[in-house]
């Protein structure tokens, strides 16, 4: 495994603990939110980062910044079965992941 590599895999693993002790802990409202953007914030920090940055430098519309726009609602949607989604909203691919 190289550095990159190995870096990569610590935050992942370091991302799911924190995720696991997260659903343990007793919160509702804002707090759960926030303690849940700390593993998101561990897991995509570079992509984060750099859709600051080039927000900074100008080009809002970039790559990374439309990412993290659309990537939350997309998890929550389609992994998580509490979320009330419409069956239209779905892909295909998101809705066959539901029924297994």
């Amino acid at each position: 495994m190289s550095k990159k590599q190995k870096k990569n895999l610590i935050r992942v693993i370091s991302s799911a603990v924190l995720l696991a002790v997260i659903w343990a802990l007793p919160l509702e409202g804002v707090w759960r939110l926030l303690v849940f953007l700390v593993p998101y914030a561990v897991i995509g920090y570079d992509v984060l980062f750099s859709a600051v940055r080039n927000i900074f430098h100008g080009q809002i519309f970039d790559e990374n910044f439309l990412w993290q726009i659309i990537r939350k609602p997309l998890r929550s949607c389609c992994f998580i079965k509490s979320v009330n989604c419409s069956k239209a909203s779905l892909s295909a691919k998101a809705e066959s992941r539901l029924r297994l």
